[in-house]
């Protein structure tokens, strides 16, 4: 999770100018992370396919939202550890995916050198 934290914070720098705008701006993609995701209080799931036994929506493109799904099944319905390894992996996927596109994002946008 910490790799979609850092992430999404290269994110939000991309597009700011001040740290009081990146202050601003951060709180956005926190409303998504938190609401969307089924941390505060669960969604209904609007099923847009189902891939190999598993159902996908909208709000599964955000990583916390296998991280609920996992500590969910895990905390509330006695799962183990091999029971969730698809929200795991989905995870793991989707952390570096954000990970890679802050990193490719800052770097296009913020360490441009000056070539005056």
């Amino acid at each position: 999770m910490l790799a979609v934290q850092i992430g999404i914070g290269l994110l939000v720098a991309c597009f700011s100018k001040t740290v009081s705008q990146a202050f601003v701006i951060a709180n956005f993609p926190l409303g998504f992370l938190m609401f969307l995701t089924g941390a505060s209080f669960p969604l209904p799931r609007l099923t847009l396919f189902t891939l190999v036994g598993h159902s996908f929506a909208p709000p599964d493109l955000l990583p916390p939202t296998h991280a609920v799904i996992a500590l969910n099944k895990i905390f509330t319905l006695g799962a183990r550890l091999q029971d969730v390894t698809f929200e795991l992996g989905t995870l793991t996927l989707l952390s570096t995916l954000y990970f890679s596109l802050g990193i490719w994002l800052f770097e296009k946008t913020q360490m441009r050198a000056d070539k005056r």
